[in-house]
């Protein structure tokens, strides 16, 4: 299973440097299925929203990649819930200083160890954390 982090996500479904490998991973899933998490969904909202606030997507395109992203959560993707063992497991993989993991990098590692999922992102510091972290991730592309 592919889990796909935020960053993934929310550069699938707009224009952004990372699109092209973002959708690659969309595409390139076969027989791997796909799975978020309700926090992915949490989090796309918040970035699509961001965009436009920082004047680098229009409200209709806000509505246009939302939409998009919604009907395939509904028709492709697996939704792994948020479960309270989730946020312990990531409170513990924020214990270690030396990772420098955000908190909400943590709950998506913690989402993906327990359904014993591959990360996809292009997020290089939360590449980094899951690989010191011994959590099988894909870095599909650059981004700080």
């Amino acid at each position: 299973m592919r889990y796909l982090d935020t960053s993934l996500i929310v550069a699938a479904f707009t224009n952004e440097q990372g699109t092209v490998p973002a959708q690659g991973v969309l595409r390139a899933a076969e027989d791997d299925p796909l799975a978020i998490s309700d926090w992915v969904v949490t989090e796309t909202a918040a970035g699509l929203s961001r965009k436009v606030r920082e004047r680098r997507l229009g409200t209709r395109d806000r509505r246009n990649a939302w939409t998009a992203f919604n009907t395939i959560v509904e028709s492709t993707f697996v939704v792994l819930t948020v479960i309270p063992a989730n946020f312990r497991a990531a409170a513990e993989l924020v214990s270690d200083p030396e990772t420098t993991l955000r908190s909400g990098d943590a709950l998506h590692l913690a989402i993906a160890a327990a359904a014993g999922a591959t990360v996809y992102t292009l997020d290089r510091g939360m590449s980094a954390a899951a690989s010191r972290l011994q959590i099988p991730a894909v870095l599909a592309g650059g981004r700080d």
